[in-house]
């Protein structure tokens, strides 16, 4: 058992208490990120770097600077580097020079970076697969949910 917990130690009457809902809610979702990496780490990128090229991607030709990756990631400097150290060793991304301020460095995906994000694309899609569509229709409804309450714990933390 993690620090965390397992779901299975939880029945429906301990729901009654928020703090018992949040700390299932934690747990399921701790369990759940589990099984996705290892289902997902086959290409062996991790969720991070998927996510870095993700978001490189996301800004097209004219790529991304370093240090607003770092930022929207909120990843420490030392942790963003070792990431894009990562990628660019794994011909994922390339770093180039900002063409007006030397003291910046572009980051822009490359076609096998392209390609890690298009097959974890399938890979989702794959498992999605397994989804009934009542089991969709649930996860449309509480990605917005999750994300609300993120952001309400993020400020409570504050």
């Amino acid at each position: 058992m993690g620090v965390r917990g397992t779901m299975d130690e939880f029945t429906v009457r301990e729901f009654d208490d928020p703090a018992m809902a949040l700390y299932a809610l934690d747990t399921a979702l701790l369990e759940l990120d589990r099984q996705l990496d290892r289902v997902l780490r086959a290409d062996g990128q991790s969720n991070a770097a998927v996510r870095a090229l993700s978001l490189i991607a996301g800004e097209g030709r004219r790529g991304v600077k370093q240090c607003a990756l770092g930022s929207t990631l909120q990843a420490p400097p030392a942790s963003l580097s070792r990431l894009v150290d990562h990628l660019v060793r794994a011909d994922l991304v390339k770093r180039s020079p900002h063409p007006n301020d030397r003291r910046v460095t572009m980051l822009e995906i490359t076609e096998a970076g392209r390609a890690v994000l298009d097959d974890r694309r399938s890979q989702y899609g794959r498992l999605a697969g397994l989804l009934t569509s009542e089991g969709l229709k649930t996860a449309a409804q509480l990605v917005p949910l999750l994300q609300a309450m993120a952001k309400d714990v993020g400020h409570a933390a504050t």
